[in-house]
This record gives structure tokens, sequence and C-alpha cells, in this order.
């Protein structure tokens, strides 16, 4: 019993860095993104 409550703690805490990481790499895919976005607008603006 002991052995699989170990072993349930630590699948858990896999889960959680696996979920953590994933959602700081969509973070900052989003930042990259919201500065291109800009970056973009700011050369059409200009171009127009």
């Amino acid at each position: 019993m002991k052995k699989s409550r170990q072993s349930l703690i630590y699948f858990l805490k896999e889960i959680a860095i696996v979920v953590i990481g994933v959602l700081i790499a969509v973070s900052i895919n989003n930042l990259k993104e919201n500065i291109s976005n800009k970056n973009y607008l700011k050369k059409t603006m200009l171009a127009i």
C-alpha cells in the first residue's frame, strides 16, 4: 500500500512539472506572437 502511494505521489509530481512546462512554453509563444503582431501593424501603418 505504501509503495503504491509513493508511486502515485511521484506520478502526480511528474505530471505537475510537465503541465507547468507546457504553460510556460505557451506563455512565451503568446508573448512572441504579440510582439510580432505589433511589429507587423507598425510596418503596415508606416507603409500606408
